[in-house]
């Protein structure tokens, strides 16, 4: 029965992903941008992301519309996508187009985090997805693939989560800036032993 409602949500959502309004995200930020997961205040009555919140600054109007992130990148960049509230849920999560899956937890999880998604983040029980995206134009959704449940063994079907968009590390310019800064210590030690003796050839 569950895996049918799943299967009815995931045809839902990409039916209502078309008329979703995107939410403009500032990348490199740091920032979490929420998103909430409630059939009984999504407009559709289904599981997609929606705008549960009112937050002016971070554009959310807070109507229940699906929610879709949109964003470009200029750098390469990790996507951090993470369930919050209680630990357990799972999403769906679509990325231009092409789907991924949150990391698989236990449905009967009773950690708590609210909605601190750095909490949640820090804790394996939380499912969660980073993948390493190159520089372009990304729209984000999702919806919710596996509920919680409650010490009886029933969904919660509602949930919070968040996602975050920090730079990558570029290891090879560090090393580059490493090697450099080396060449140039061992070149001026040389140079000042030429100098104190002048048989000392470079």
């Amino acid at each position: 029965m569950r895996r049918f409602l799943v299967l009815v949500s995931s045809v839902l959502f990409s039916a209502i992903a078309a008329h979703a309004s995107a939410t403009e995200i500032i990348p490199g930020t740091g920032n979490w941008y929420l998103f909430d997961v409630d059939p009984l205040i999504a407009q559709s009555g289904n599981t997609e992301w929606v705008d549960a919140q009112s937050d002016a600054p971070l554009g959310y109007v807070g109507d229940g519309s699906a929610l879709v992130f949109s964003f470009s990148l200029l750098k390469s960049s990790y996507l951090n996508i993470v369930d919050a509230g209680i630990a357990g849920d799972m999403f769906s999560v679509v990325i231009n187009g092409k789907k991924f899956a949150t990391s698989s937890v236990a449905a009967d999880s009773s950690n708590f985090a609210g909605i601190d998604a750095d909490y949640a983040w820090s804790l394996a029980e939380f499912s969660r997805l980073r993948l390493q995206l190159e520089p372009g134009t990304y729209t984000v959704s999702g919806f919710l693939q596996q509920s919680a449940q409650d010490e009886m063994g029933l969904p919660y079907m509602a949930t919070v989560g968040a996602l975050q968009i920090v730079e990558a590390d570029e290891p090879g310019a560090i090393l580059l800036i490493g090697f450099g800064l080396l060449a140039f210590g061992l070149r001026r030690q040389y140079a000042l032993r030429a100098t104190n003796n002048p048989g000392v050839s470079l």
